[in-house]
């Protein structure tokens, strides 16, 4: 593992040499103000099936979605935290203080009372916080029709809805001062999306939360949304890199040997946008190999054939 330091004039140059000039202008007049704000999109678990949905909801509402499970992967985070429920709700905490609204996806309550009163103990928890955290209201949407309306809860009349046993044990996480874990966001190819779980074990292992956007917004989810637009889907991923606290970079080359040139296009243009709207970013590079990915660990004992035995990695 290396910490870079790039210069935005060099991946410019490499840049230049990979996309047409119109594309490189496009991304030359993002601004951070046209970049949308990022919501963190709390569910209940037994509703994880309809992740596609609240993602496709929220978008077209012109907001990026957070949602928590795609972020952090239930089996890696339960794993990671070895099945303790209150480190995986402050992993949660910690995407929710990137996001700037909060929206709960809920299945069958009609008004604010059934709605509050269904939700689980983990859900409740980040309501808590982030009514003490931000002061701000919750908003309610159903996933039972497309053209649902949305519920507003505040902090006054939530606590005053809620039962008492609901809240037993969970007050502990309204504390605005409550200690929460640095977010990074994880940065390699999207052809690389297949090596998601390996960079957020990666995360989690170096004290940190993971957000990855392959997971998080994947390229079929935003090719649903607006098709394939380079500048939208730059001020997509722009918008979270910027919100989290570094950047970890993964590539194929060893970290002694890392090189802009190695680098895929897709990946070039966010470190682009990244540097020109934050030359301070942290930004650290480790390769495939250093993260235990069999491919890169050991080439002939992954390989079945002479094909991938003799690939250019």
């Amino acid at each position: 593992m290396i910490n870079l330091k790039i210069k935005i004039e060099e991946v410019e140059n490499e840049l230049s040499l990979r996309v047409s000039n119109n594309d490189l202008e496009k991304l030359k007049k993002v601004k951070e103000r046209d970049l949308w704000e990022i919501v963190y999109t709390s569910f209940d678990g037994d509703n994880v099936s309809f992740n596609e949905i609240m993602k496709q909801r929220v978008l077209k509402m012109g907001f990026l979605p957070l949602n928590p499970e795609s972020a952090l992967g239930t089996y890696l985070v339960v794993n990671y935290h070895k099945g303790q429920k209150t480190p995986i709700i402050e992993d949660c905490l910690s995407l929710i203080s990137i996001s700037s609204r909060f929206f709960v996806f809920h299945t069958h309550a009609q008004n604010n009372i059934d709605i509050m009163n269904e939700l689980p103990e983990g859900v409740l928890a980040e309501i808590l916080y982030w009514w003490t955290a931000r002061q701000e209201k919750v908003e309610c949407i159903s996933l039972s029709g497309l053209n649902s309306s949305r519920l507003t809860v505040t902090e006054d009349a939530g606590l005053h809805i809620l039962k008492e046993n609901k809240l037993e044990g969970l007050r502990k996480f309204a504390d605005s001062s409550l200690k929460t874990r640095k977010v990074a966001y994880l940065l390699s190819s999207e052809k690389h999306a297949k090596h998601s779980d390996w960079m957020r074990m990666d995360a989690y292992r170096s004290g940190r939360v993971p957000l990855c956007p392959y997971t998080v917004i994947s390229a079929g989810t935003m090719q649903m949304s607006f098709e394939y637009d380079l500048t939208m889907w730059s001020k997509c991923r722009l918008r979270f890199a910027l919100s989290c606290d570094e950047v970890n970079l993964y590539g194929h080359l060893e970290s002694d040997k890392f090189s802009l040139k190695s680098l895929e296009s897709d990946t070039l243009v966010e470190l682009f946008l990244l540097l020109r709207f934050d030359k301070t970013k942290k930004i650290k590079y480790k390769s495939f190999r250093e993260i235990g990915i069999p491919k890169y660990v050991n080439r002939n004992k992954w390989s079945v054939g002479k094909l991938e035995k003799n690939q250019n990695y």
